[in-house]
């Protein structure tokens, strides 16, 4: 089967492309700031809590009678897509990251042989995020979740609200009152919202809530009929 990567919903394969990728399988530097302090001999690591950007590259091969225009539609696709979009390639059909074609395309042409390779590379977010974690998942009071990686999850909860509730996940507890109907809480925006409009007034919490690694219980009192998560699993 030829390999292939999806960027932007257009697939690799649709443009004749040929590629290898050997190189990613890189992993993200972490964020930390190294200190030289004077009179101290060593150095002193300041750790900032995150991880880089990480640089993904996929050689790439194209041959064929029409290579200029091949070219051409391969230049088009990836200079004209704009910000961070979804890439996901057939090395790791279990995993995508959020990613931005991060240069120009410089192609080494072979006329004689009608065939042109190139580098191209996609600066991505330190995060592989789990296809499994895009699931929402309906979750009972007093059920548990199950983090399959050493990254804690922000999830996405659709929770639908009958009266006040009291809703606990893992560590974090949150105070809903005075809204009824189903509402959306994005953990990773830390916004609560329904169809445009902003709910975080109706919610009372320290923080939003993560899914550690390993088991999170979840449980609730009061006016909740459904929860659903979706938990966005993620690892690097």
């Amino acid at each position: 089967m030829r390999q292939r990567f999806i960027f932007d919903g257009h697939n690799s394969a649709d443009y004749g492309l040929v590629i290898s990728g050997e190189n990613t399988h890189n992993a993200p530097e972490r964020d930390t700031d190294i200190l030289e302090i004077p009179g101290r001999s060593g150095t002193l690591t300041v750790d900032n809590g995150r991880w880089n950007n990480v640089d993904v590259p996929y050689k790439v091969f194209l041959y064929g009678e029409r290579l200029a225009q091949q070219m051409d539609a391969v230049r088009e696709w990836l200079l004209t897509a704009k910000g961070y979009k979804r890439l996901e390639d057939s090395y790791h059909p279990d995993s995508y990251r959020m990613a931005r074609y991060s240069g120009g395309v410089e192609w080494d042409v072979n006329p004689p042989a009608r065939c042109a390779e190139a580098t191209l590379t996609f600066n991505c977010w330190p995060q592989r995020y789990l296809k499994s974690g895009e699931q929402a998942v309906t979750v009972a009071s007093g059920g548990k979740l199950y983090n399959p990686t050493g990254c804690a999850a922000l999830p996405l909860l659709e929770i639908t609200l009958t009266g006040d509730a009291k809703l606990q996940i893992g560590g974090v507890q949150m105070g809903l009152a005075g809204y009824t109907g189903t509402m959306l809480v994005d953990c990773e925006l830390q916004d609560a919202y329904k169809d445009g409009a902003n709910l975080n007034r109706y919610i009372a919490a320290p923080d939003f809530p993560t899914l550690e690694p390993g088991a999170t219980q979840v449980s609730w009192a009061g006016g909740i009929s459904n929860l659903k998560i979706t938990p966005r699993w993620w690892t690097l």
